[in-house]
Parts: structure tokens; sequence; C-alpha cells
């Protein structure tokens, strides 16, 4: 999976595969010690994780906030009804785009997002993201 840009809260995640060995998003592992993405407090953003060209299945959950999703492309290419509350984690199938909304909390601090998929968290499919 990557994120494209993140910018002006409009970004895109694409999920990579195992390129060099490991899980990523943005061609990037996970390292405690980088902050990815920065985001202001109160703040509401759209991000959009692009599996389209991925061949493996994300549940991609974001700690600190909850969001909406906003559309689902490729794939089945539609919502269905248990995907209209409010979510912190969801399903993106190889072939998709998902777009998400969410406002971020105003408790600073570094958190993470990452793949629930044990096997690709733990081959480094997670980033932070810091609340400023």
């Amino acid at each position: 999976m990557k994120i494209k840009g993140m910018m002006e809260g409009n970004g895109s995640m694409n999920m990579g595969g195992m390129g060099s060995g490991m899980h990523t998003i943005n061609d990037k592992v996970y390292d405690l010690g980088r902050v990815d993405e920065t985001v202001k407090a109160g703040d509401t953003e759209i991000w959009e994780f692009d599996n389209s060209e991925g061949d493996e299945i994300h549940p991609m959950h974001i700690h600190a906030v909850q969001f909406q999703l906003l559309s689902r492309t490729g794939g089945r290419g539609s919502l269905i009804a248990t995907e209209l509350g409010w979510k912190d984690t969801v399903l993106v199938m190889p072939g998709e785009k998902v777009r998400l909304i969410m406002t971020f909390p105003q408790k600073k601090g570094l958190f993470v997002f990452h793949c629930h998929n044990l096997e690709h968290e733990d081959d480094g499919m997670m980033l932070n993201f810091e609340i400023v």
C-alpha cells in the first residue's frame, strides 16, 4: 500500500506487496524513529487506501481516530450497508481503492496505522503519524 502525497488533507496510500521481502506502505517499512505523516489536531482529512495493483487483502486500521467510508472503486465498486457506520478498520481488497474521511482528535501525539493481517504488520506494513 502506498500513500501518495497526503498533502492538503487529501492523499492516497498505496499498498505494496513484498517488493524487498517486506510488506510496505508507500514503499516504506515501519521505523519507530520516523514520523511518516503529520496531521493537525481537529483537522478533517480524506485519505485513500490504494490496493489497485495489489494481490493481497489488507484490513487497514488507524489508531486514535474513527472514520467513515466515502467510496470504494475497483473490486465490488460500491459500499455495502455495513460500511456506512463509523469504522477504525477497513478491508481493502486486491484491485480496490477505498476513500475515507476522518476528523483527528485534539489529543496530540504519535500514533500508527497498519495492516491488521498479523503477518503483514510483523513484516513492516505500518507507518507513524503525528497529531500536532
